[in-house]
């Protein structure tokens, strides 16, 4: 009975390498980026360690064989373990790098012009996937990454769409860019001087952020330290080409961007 247990103790580890191969074989991912994470120090130590479980067991020493099968399972498990988290790695890198690309096409295109709400809340979106890489929360990551495509999936701006990017674009030439923004939340939404003035319905470009300290250094905890603003502190944005600027910023407006 002892043997009957070890032999399928033994067979366990084999199992878990089994599924473990299999799981690598339906994912769809390029082989060379497959290879470099299966090819990993616990997956080689579980299969060592089960090469030897099944020598100890042919030669007729049980205890040992017991002792390495149990040591390659657990080995094989931390493979699996380790594999998953790469994985999820490669996801959140390959997903921002597509984002990326798509919200260069839009800088670059029309798109931009017709929808400027989208671009910035695609901007927006890029930015938080961008703290979250940082912060290695993969999930995160990919999440806003997975926003940024899905709301530049509609300023391509299709024949059928354009009589109504063109009325939107009309919209957002009509009114006034905000003279006024209520900070948020940097974990959520990442607003800090650099991120606010680089946003379209401010300057367009974050190396203008000193406009925005200097304007509201008064009302910051620590006037000295630009990289402190609270969330629901009331932040004036001046103006800067003679633009009409009036009222706080609104997320449901359609804002023409500075020029």
């Amino acid at each position: 009975m002892k043997n009957i247990n070890l032999k399928r103790l033994i067979l366990s580890a084999v199992l878990i390498q089994i599924c473990f191969f299999a799981f690598a074989a339906i994912t769809d991912y390029p082989d060379a980026a497959l290879n470099s994470i299966l090819k990993n120090k616990y997956l080689d130590e579980s299969l060592r360690l089960q090469k030897l479980a099944d020598q100890l067991f042919a030669g007729g020493d049980y205890d040992k064989a017991a002792k390495y099968a149990v040591d390659a399972i657990k080995a094989a498990s931390a493979s699996d373990i380790y594999v998953k988290q790469q994985l999820k790695v490669y996801v959140a890198n390959n997903k921002m790098d597509n984002a990326l690309q798509r919200l260069a096409w839009a800088d670059m295109s029309e798109a931009k012009r017709y929808f400027p709400a989208e671009f910035y809340d695609a901007k927006t979106y890029y930015n938080l996937g961008l703290i979250a890489q940082d912060a290695k929360k993969w999930d995160d990551a990919i999440n806003n990454a997975d926003k940024v495509i899905a709301v530049l999936a509609v300023v391509a701006a299709p024949p059928e769409n354009l009589a109504a990017a063109q009325e939107n674009e009309k919209t957002a030439n009509e009114t006034p860019l905000p003279s006024r923004y209520i900070v948020r939340p940097w974990d959520t939404y990442g607003d800090c001087f650099w991120n606010i003035a680089g946003r379209s319905w401010a300057y367009g470009d974050p190396r203008r952020w000193p406009i925005l300290y200097q304007a509201n250094r008064k009302k910051l905890p620590n006037p000295d330290n630009p990289n402190l603003i609270e969330p629901g502190m009331i932040m004036d944005i001046p103006s800067i080409n003679g633009e009409k600027r009036e009222g706080l910023w609104d997320s449901g407006t359609v804002y023409s961007p500075l020029r």
